[in-house]
């Protein structure tokens, strides 16, 4: 993909769903391909977390445009476990999403990102081009990536 930097270090690295993290930026990358284990989805998120507490990571593109499907249980787990310790203990500042095609898992990833603006200061915005998203990132952080 021409909007994305060469260089990235994989957090974590699977067909299904990966993590990355843009050298000398606080931006972690993490791609969805279409539907997640639970097993696979939960270490993902608690991988992310952890390095982004670890590094101060204040911004995340979450890539669903290839779909990013999961569990009813683990949209519960989000919102009782993860939204909570996104809101109280990372410097997360914004967080960018590229939408995916179904109109389904939108709906479910606005009611997750929904309870997240709730409760924090963290401004979330969705876009249909990842040149858009990491450009509103850019105007976030005041970088060049």
């Amino acid at each position: 993909m021409p909007d994305r930097p060469e260089e990235q270090i994989a957090i974590l690295e699977s067909h299904q769903l990966s993590i990355f993290k843009e050298p000398a930026l606080p931006l972690a990358v993490l791609e969805f391909n279409g539907y997640v284990t639970s097993d696979l989805y939960r270490k993902a998120v608690s991988a992310l977390l952890h390095q982004s507490e670890k590094e101060m990571i204040g911004y995340w593109l979450i890539n669903c445009s290839n779909g990013c499907s999961i569990s009813t249980d683990d949209q519960e787990w989000t919102i009782n476990e993860v939204v909570p310790k996104i809101a109280q203990e990372l410097t997360l500042q914004q967080i960018a999403i590229l939408e995916p095609q179904s109109i389904f898992t939108r709906i479910n990833l606005i009611n997750l990102f929904d309870k997240l603006s709730r409760i924090s200061p963290i401004e979330i915005q969705f876009f249909e081009k990842e040149t858009n998203a990491r450009n509103w990132l850019k105007e976030g952080t005041h970088l060049d990536f």
